[in-house]
């Protein structure tokens, strides 16, 4: 048995430990071998016969001694760091094993060896406390324990204290569990709290190292373990390692082999399945295309490797420039498969947003591209705030970016100001978003800037602007012949309708803004105009009308898992079932639309006001005070998809 992982993990640690409870079990008795030092091809046969007092022959070789001397023994081997000298610890196990029937051999070792019947049980890091678990469960984990052991050694009234016990879970979760990290970092309670470590955890290599002597030199920092790993790697595995650091929350072997291989996807597999060979590489669970990645700890080794190569630019621009051909590939073929599309950004969420924080720092000319890219996704997914930031750093960069890039940017920008309610700034970005988008394209872009100033005009109470900024929008769709900007053109006169309380004329463009949807066939864009005509319903105490919309929009919504517009339905279905005496349904799906809408990153609409505001009238009367403070706590605690779920299963459980 092999018992393989990366360095730190407590491969020795358990060997030891399986050796000392197995003394009792053999007649020839556990030998340990450690290899550390022994970097001869012919050394791991020396060693094992040193280790077990083997008397040199001169007629035998080390190899052919070793065997006769096992030949009929009954003892158990323990051969500890196998992995700078794998070949020849592999050809004496198989010898030692095909001629001694008694004979056992455990390994550790970051690889395996690869001998027939071999066992290989990777030793994984160990689990580690959640940021939200409660703090009676974090003593449960072993990591934890082994920092609180090891510490108290030095320092007995180390974490006395609640706070203390979140610093270790923070320490434990930092260091990735793994069992030496978490010593040396231990270790240092004798002079730090367990605050100042949990500080200074960023910095783990300069901060964790051992004062005792007694262990090996590779195990007295952390850096010296991951050195002793990086040194045994080929040139070209070394290059590769240092280069993946700048992939952030995993990578694929499509993106290791365009950012790093010059998209040889051939060559990428066979170096990467070296890496996790070596446990420098973890394949990371989820369903679908296998990903890859990094402990967060190998992944710092790596970006320091890399910052001093030299080259931690060239290969920051090709992971933007990767990852900007994902983003605009989901934007431009992701239309027909939308929840496909958004899956895949998903996925790649982190390293899209790490090359967006890299390109706005270097000032790199994709900072734009990007940005305009990216923003559909950060609207859908409720990052408004923080995508309203990127897109003004990177419109602000002094770069030249083709026309349409920039109009699809000021578009973004205009749109997300609008949502979190700074007026002044979208009709800015709006204004200028229109003469560059009249210019120089594209359609879509220069129909979100108009649909902006719809917005706003109409928020002014002009809407005879309103309707001229929508009827071009609606004639540049036209011209284009996309069906969909058409729709969604509408619907902004639409929803400005509706938050204005005019009922029928939102039935009246909302029903022709519905018909273009459902011709475009885009769920989305169906799903927010049933939305508003399902509010616009609820609000003209239509219930039946309403819930038909509404519920349709849901399913849409849930599919898509947009939250905002899930929220919208909930809210609305809330004073459908209050229409409908059934109060504390009503009061959950409330609280539940109200959950949903801050974790889609949207502020509250004058129609969803008016949607509350008549629900808490109704339901204040017809319920008592605790029972309705109870439903709305209980619908806010519900997940994304298990509000939508009750909403649609029409039954629920107080």
């Amino acid at each position: 048995m092999t018992l393989s992982g990366v360095g730190g993990a407590g491969k020795t640690r358990i060997a030891l430990e399986l050796g000392t409870r197995q003394a009792g079990s053999w007649t020839g008795g556990v030998w340990f071998v450690d290899l550390t030092a022994n970097d001869d091809p012919r050394s791991p046969a020396n060693a094992v016969c040193r280790a077990l007092g083997v008397r040199e022959r001169p007629d035998l070789s080390a190899m052919d001694t070793l065997v006769e001397h096992c030949r009929d023994a009954e003892l158990l081997i323990v051969l500890d760091n196998c992995e700078h000298v794998l070949t020849a610890c592999a050809q004496v196990v198989h010898a030692v094993l095909r001629s001694s029937p008694f004979v056992r051999v455990l390994a550790t070792s970051r690889i395996p060896l690869g001998e027939p019947g071999e066992i290989d049980y990777a030793v994984e890091p160990l689990p580690t406390p959640t940021d939200d678990l409660s703090l009676d469960r974090i003593s449960e984990f072993a990591s934890v324990r082994i920092f609180l052991e090891r510490g108290r050694a030095v320092r007995r009234d180390l974490a006395s204290t609640a706070t203390h016990m979140m610093s270790v879970a923070r320490i434990c979760r930092e260091l990735d569990g793994l069992p030496l990290a978490i010593e040396l970092a231990a270790a240092r309670a004798k002079s730090l709290s367990v605050e100042d470590i949990a500080d200074r955890i960023d910095d783990r290599f300069r901060l964790l190292r051992s004062r005792h002597q007694s262990a090996s030199p590779r195990h007295q920092t952390l850096r010296a373990t991951f050195d002793w790993s990086y040194e045994l790697l080929e040139a070209d595995e070394r290059e590769l390692l240092a280069g993946v650091s700048v992939f952030a929350g995993g990578f694929t072997l499509d993106s290791v082999s365009a950012v790093l291989c010059q998209g040889d996807v051939a060559r990428a597999d066979e170096l990467v399945s070296r890496l996790v060979d070596v446990s420098l590489v973890v394949v990371t669970p989820g369903s679908g295309r296998v990903r890859y990645g990094l402990l967060q700890t190998v992944r710092e080794y790596a970006a320091a490797r890399l910052a001093a190569s030299g080259r931690p630019d060239l290969v920051r621009r090709s992971h933007a420039e990767y990852f900007l051909d994902v983003a605009e590939h989901a934007r431009t073929e992701g239309r027909e498969g939308k929840a496909e599309a958004l899956d895949l950004l998903d996925a790649e969420r982190e390293n899209l947003h790490s090359a967006m924080r890299w390109t706005l720092a270097a000032g790199s000319d994709l900072a734009v591209p990007l940005a305009a890219w990216l923003w559909r996704y950060w609207l859908v997914r409720g990052h408004r705030r923080q995508g309203l930031e990127w897109l003004e750093q990177a419109l602000s960069l002094p770069t030249a970016v083709p026309g349409p890039l920039r109009s699809m940017a000021l578009a973004g920008a205009a749109l997300f100001a609008r949502l979190l309610g700074d007026d002044a700034r979208a009709e800015t970005f709006a204004l200028e978003g229109v003469a560059l988008g009249r210019a120089a394209g594209p359609p879509r872009a220069l129909t979100v800037s108009l649909n902006v100033l719809t917005t706003l005009a109409a928020r002014a109470g002009d809407f005879e602007r309103a309707a001229g900024h929508c009827e071009e929008s609606v004639a540049v769709a036209r011209s284009a012949g996309d069906v969909r900007l058409e729709a969604v053109a509408l619907f902004v006169l639409a929803e400005a309708l509706l938050h204005d309380g005019r009922y029928a004329d939102v039935r009246d463009v909302g029903s022709r803004a519905l018909a273009l949807a459902r011709t475009s066939g885009d769920p989305e864009v169906i799903s927010i105009v049933l939305a508003r005509l399902g509010i616009a319903a609820a609000l003209e105490h239509l219930p039946d009308e309403a819930a038909e919309h509404l519920t349709e929009a849901l399913e849409h919504a849930r599919a898509l898992h947009f939250l905002e517009t899930a929220g919208w339905c909930c809210e609305g279905l809330a004073l459908v079932a209050a229409e409908r005496r059934d109060f504390v349904r009503a009061a959950r799906l409330l609280g539940a639309g109200e959950s949903l809408r801050r974790e889609g990153g949207s502020t509250i609409q004058p129609a969803e006001a008016a949607v509350r505001q008549v629900t808490l009238g109704t339901l204040r009367p017809a319920l008592p005070a605790d029972l309705l403070q109870l439903a709305l706590e209980a619908g806010r605690a519900l997940t994304p998809d298990a509000a939508s779920a009750e909403a649609l299963a029409g039954d629920h459980v107080l």
